[in-house]
């Protein structure tokens, strides 16, 4: 599952109150003072910071409550820790230790499984003003609710933990170890942790599926970016083009292909895919395309990527070898030979370098070069696009 940026603050203006000694205070007039200092300091978290715990918030498998409803005694269900959690809006959940009954909460799911699944036990802010009053109470109280999804989270939810389950029957226990859980145990390894905001994201996306050892490579060059690179955050969807819907696709900000994707170009499938990502470069997108060795197959490809073909070496003074690392020569792990071309939002990569990042025969140093490599492209995917949107 792939989660996509969360979202800046919409760009409307505040408006508070002009104050003067003759204004009358009412309901309204109170709601607007109260609400422009409510929506400032959301502005504040969702501009500046990432949604996430702050504290606590953990969670256990207990047995249904004497007080559960009949429909529910068969099912599995879990307490949560008191704790503190900002969402993706900016608003605080404050789960508090009492009462223990406010913290409890089933998962509800049919078996056996008809395929595998990932059920997520999520919390996400409620707002008061939606839910029915007393009308003489003069305090709300900010309220929170537990919630499961299944495979796709949504925008204000708050992962706890999630549950790989797989098809067939379902038996859910707590982890032997806690930093490798199996099938069917609770899972803590993707809870969002509240933190500052990167300012640069960008999604990486590719055209063919990929085998899983480069799949993982992927992986591992997005869990290097925040140790290395803080300023700079990424994901990769793993969805093929042909799969994908055409907003994902799109969405991505890098799109990657290996040669075998687009060569020969009178293939059927292979024509496809160049007349969309054809367009995708028009569009302003960038590709990176990468090969073995240069081929006159390939060549026809990619001057139907792009009719006016020019692709150059890049040089020293190139973005690709100055930020954020600095690179005199390309890396050469295992002996492997590099070239880079480029053409604008076209990058041509000779020697296979991607499945590098996760590599098992490479030493730490050599790792972590090709993933400032990686880094490296990845900043300048981010440099393009921001630079051509300043432009728009």
């Amino acid at each position: 599952m792939v989660r996509s940026p969360y979202p800046l603050p919409d760009l409307v203006p505040l408006t508070r109150l002009h104050v003067n000694d003759s204004l009358r205070v009412n309901a309204e007039r109170w709601l607007v003072a109260h609400d422009y200092h409510r929506q400032r300091q959301n502005l504040h978290y969702q501009s500046l910071w990432l949604p996430g715990i702050v504290q606590g918030l953990g969670v256990k498998l207990i047995e249904p409550p004497d007080v559960a409803h009949s429909q529910f005694k068969d099912a599995y269900w879990v307490e949560v820790q008191p704790g503190l959690a900002i969402d993706g809006a900016g608003n605080p959940i404050v789960v508090e230790p009492e009462p223990v009954a406010n913290r409890v909460y089933p998962l509800v799911f049919s078996t056996p499984l008809p395929s595998d699944r990932v059920l997520y036990v999520v919390v996400r802010y409620v707002d008061p003003a939606g839910l029915a009053v007393a009308p003489n109470a003069d305090r709300l109280l900010e309220r929170f609710r537990f919630d499961q999804r299944i495979d796709v989270l949504e925008p204000q939810d708050i992962e706890l933990c999630r549950i790989q389950l797989r098809r067939g029957e379902v038996n859910i226990e707590e982890p032997q170890n806690p930093l490798l859980p199996h099938d069917h145990q609770l899972d803590f390894r993707h809870r969002p942790q509240a933190q500052v905001r990167s300012p640069q994201w960008l999604t990486v996306g590719t055209v063919a599926q990929l085998p899983q050892h480069q799949v993982q490579s992927f992986d591992a060059l997005m869990q290097a970016v925040p140790a290395l690179y803080s300023d700079l955050q990424a994901s990769f969807n793993p969805t093929s083009w042909s799969s994908a819907t055409s907003a994902t696709w799109v969405a991505s900000h890098l799109i990657y292909c290996a040669d075998s994707a687009i060569v020969p170009a009178d293939d059927a499938p292979q024509a496809n895919r160049l007349r969309a990502l054809r367009e995708y470069l028009r569009d302003g997108g960038c590709l990176l395309v990468e090969a073995t060795r240069q081929s006159p197959e390939l060549t026809n490809s990619l001057e139907i990527l792009k009719r006016d073909l020019n692709l150059r070496p890049v040089r020293a003074e190139h973005l690709l070898r100055r930020r954020p690392f600095f690179f005199n020569a390309w890396p050469q792990p295992l002996g492997r030979s590099l070239e880079l071309w480029w053409d604008d939002g076209l990058l041509v990569l000779i020697g296979n370098l991607t499945d590098l990042w996760s590599h098992p025969q490479l030493t730490r140093t050599e790792i972590r070069e090709v993933h400032e490599w990686g880094i490296n492209l990845l900043h300048y995917v981010w440099q393009r696009q921001h630079f051509r949107r300043l432009l728009q």
